[in-house]
């Protein structure tokens, strides 16, 4: 099964995958590393180019299609959000190669159809300082609301909506919804 978290940055999207390897509930399953982490560092947030961008993107995709039983802490649609914020906010137009958005839309909307469970992450809790993604509310609920637009376009299935609560509740949640 293909499990995909999504939802801005601050939402408790990691520290659930991460409780969930830790649980040993999970073995049988694949947890990706983050991509913009590991492919960028810092080179995120509103420093990010189209390049870094559509590489996350792929990166993403790539680590759901290519195990059968993975839980990934973003999708496509997390990489399309952020994608579209730069190109709304900060890219000029012609630092943007021409059909640009064309091809990271066909990409998203192929790379939704490989996961099977999508759970959303709204933003409840205060951002942590982790060095790599703006502090800034305001930053995260623009992307925030990006990503309901993006659920809205490239989802068609059910999705489990994580509530206000533990990282205990929210891992028995997925567990029901997956059962």
């Amino acid at each position: 099964m293909r499990i995909g978290f999504t939802g801005a940055h601050g939402t408790g999207k990691t520290k659930t995958a991460e409780a969930m390897k830790a649980s040993g509930k999970f073995d049988d399953y694949y947890f990706p590393p983050s991509s913009a982490r590991l492919l960028f560092g810092s080179g995120i947030n509103t420093s990010a180019t189209p390049l870094n961008q559509i590489m996350i993107t792929m990166d993403r995709a790539n680590n759901i299609a290519s195990h059968e039983n993975v839980i990934s802490d973003r999708t496509a649609i997390d990489s399309w959000a952020y994608t579209e914020y730069q190109m709304m906010t900060v890219w000029l137009p012609h630092e943007v190669p021409i059909g640009y958005a064309s091809i990271t839309n066909q990409y998203v909307d192929r790379a939704m159809r490989d996961i099977d469970v999508l759970v959303y992450f709204p933003i409840y809790w205060p951002i942590e300082l982790d060095g790599i993604r703006l502090p800034d509310t305001n930053y995260q609920k623009s992307i925030d609301d990006l990503i309901r637009a993006g659920l809205g376009r490239f989802w068609t299935g059910d999705i489990l909506v994580m509530e206000n609560e533990s990282i205990e509740n929210r891992i028995q949640k997925i567990v029901d919804f997956i059962s």
